[in-house]
């Protein structure tokens, strides 16, 4: 939406609040919604459409209306709302071209966007449709069951303290109605603010967005609001705005527990609480000036007569900062600072943790995408590769690159690839930066999505998970990182709950970790017999290291195979 259309929309409303129409106090009236998704209409789009004269609340785009086989009524003028968009399917390109799957389809991926784009949508109402709209449908989340049950679970799970007794009110949905309202203006305050008019607003919105988006009417504060419409007059439309997206903001922490801490962070302060920490105990710095020199050996008695000092600590010679006969040995300032009586009180202390977890969750999602696309250039190797040996249907989907590297790819237990670990001829593994790693494993013999295995085995590293494989016939699952060993064998636990699993664990300082994990789901452990060196010693091996026979014997399991050996999953 343009920036004229937001001036015209917000002057718009602006006025309807200085005219004490703002915000009706009706029981009756649907929110504004789509008959189609049964999506309601939100923020900003909620309030605007309410106030374009139509009866009926339910709104479409001129395409799902030719898609009813219905016409608009001539003349009939659209109206515009804002739409954010935080995703958008892309094609997914490999060398600048259009992946395509087996039947010719173009390859898409869901990309999260990380600004949402905004864009203006144009819808008309069912009045203006010729013959009318006969659907009855009602929005999602709306009726006085749902409304009912939804207002008890907000009750219950938001933690803020009600002042209403049920009792006096005359009907439920009388004392719902208040308790939503009441709901409404605390969560607002909640995400904090200046208690100026914009603040006030969004407590008004918060409480008409969640009462009449749950078809629980809205008593409005009329008075107030005309006093709040005179004030946004002068500060401009965009004000209104912001009120609307944070009253809606207040709605979602109402109904989706969940996202509450994310929700309270992004309406934290954008000053640093570390720099008021900082400048309050600016008075308590002291300053310890020195020049760091670099003194060879062979001349420390020379420096230490001409009165440097050595920290044993830190291995530094320092001299100070007005001694100007060190030259020689290349001095460099540093300054040590010292904080004095410096204690922080409780609110400095949770403003600062509440910092951390802002800057955490940042963290979180900046390696989060870095994953996302770690996972697309998985794919896109994998596609440029050519099978390893066609011929062997272990290897089935495993593949060799144009420098002769194999590369096996990591999936998680629903088939997705984010990683791929190649194999230099030199037997040098390495995987892709920032690429998931843990609890991700590559199948052999068995299909995970199709196959359901009696027996299965969880080794640790390619080569010994095709040493078994080849040697049992079994369905292998190969674990490419011994830490998440736990995670991936609880996911495989409760992907074949009926399987008999086996956990194949080199002798070695992972040995106790492995017993323990097999300990907790119940599998068996199996470690690869040390083999006689000579008379007195024995030199513990690896499975791959095994001969044919020694891994027949040491897995004593009935040989089963499956038509997964042939398929692969796909890459």
């Amino acid at each position: 939406m343009t920036d004229r259309f937001r001036e015209f929309v917000g002057q718009s409303l602006i006025q309807h609040m200085i005219d004490g129409d703002f915000l009706k106090a009706d029981t009756e009236k649907t929110p504004p919604f789509n008959p189609i998704s049964g999506n309601q209409f939100s923020g900003i789009n909620q309030l605007w459409l309410d106030k374009q004269g139509f009866d009926d609340p339910r709104w479409l785009t001129a395409k799902q209306i030719r898609a009813l086989g219905k016409w608009r009524e001539p003349g009939a003028k659209a109206t515009e709302v804002e739409v954010w968009q935080w995703k958008e399917t892309r094609p997914v390109k490999v060398n600048g071209k259009p992946l395509k799957d087996e039947l010719g389809n173009p390859v898409t991926e869901e990309v999260k966007l990380d600004k949402p784009r905004v864009i203006r949508a144009k819808v008309y109402n069912a009045q203006q449709i010729k013959g009318g709209l006969e659907t009855t449908m009602k929005p999602n989340g709306f009726g006085s069951k749902k409304s009912f049950d939804q207002a008890h679970n907000i009750l219950k799970t938001s933690g803020i303290e009600q002042s209403l007794d049920q009792k006096s009110f005359g009907s439920v949905g009388e004392y719902y109605k208040a308790a939503m309202q009441q709901s409404g203006w605390k969560a607002a305050e909640s995400l904090g603010g200046e208690n100026g008019p914009m603040d006030d607003l969004s407590a008004e919105l918060s409480a008409y967005f969640i009462s009449t988006q749950m078809g629980l009417g809205y008593k409005p504060r009329t008075e107030r609001l005309k006093e709040i419409g005179t004030e946004l007059a002068e500060k401009g439309a965009d004000t209104l705005f912001k009120a609307a997206e944070k009253a809606q903001k207040a709605v979602q922490w109402l109904k989706s527990p969940e996202k509450r801490k994310e929700i309270e962070l992004s309406y934290k302060p954008s000053r640093s609480l570390w720099q008021n920490v900082k400048e309050r105990f600016q008075s308590r710095m002291s300053f310890d000036e020195k020049q760091e020199i670099n003194v060879p050996y062979e001349e420390m008695n020379v420096a230490q007569g001409m009165g440097a000092e050595f920290n044993r600590n830190q291995k530094q010679w320092t001299v100070k900062t007005n001694d100007h006969g060190f030259t020689q040995w290349n001095p460099k300032m540093t300054v040590n600072v010292r904080l004095h009586d410096a204690k922080l009180n409780p609110v400095e202390k949770d403003g600062l943790k509440d910092q951390a977890v802002v800057a955490k969750h940042k963290r979180d999602k900046n390696l989060e995408q870095k994953r996302d696309k770690a996972a697309q250039r998985a794919v896109e190797k994998l596609h440029k590769g050519e099978l390893l040996t066609p011929d062997n249907p272990l290897l089935r989907d495993v593949k060799r690159d144009e420098k002769g590297r194999t590369m096996i790819p990591l999936r998680d237990m629903k088939g997705k690839i984010w990683n791929v670990q190649t194999i230099d001829p030199d037997g040098k593994k390495r995987t892709l930066p920032f690429g998931k790693k843990d609890a991700l494993f590559h199948p052999i013999g068995f299909n995970p999505k199709q196959d359901k295995p009696k027996e299965i085995i969880i080794a640790n590293g390619f080569k010994a998970g095709m040493a078994i494989g080849e040697a049992t016939n079994q369905p292998v699952i190969v674990s490419f990182d011994q830490n998440s060993l736990k995670t991936l064998a609880a996911d495989v636990k409760k992907q074949f709950p009926k399987a008999a699993i086996v956990i194949a664990q080199k002798e070695d300082k992972t040995l106790s970790k492995g017993k323990a994990v097999a300990s907790e789901i119940g599998a068996k452990i199996v470690v690869p017999p040390s083999l006689k060196k000579d008379q007195d010693k024995s030199e513990k091996k690896d499975f791959d290291e095994l001969s044919l026979d020694d891994l027949k014997k040491t897995f004593q399991l009935k040989p089963q195979r499956t038509k997964a050996k042939a398929r692969g999953m796909g890459v």
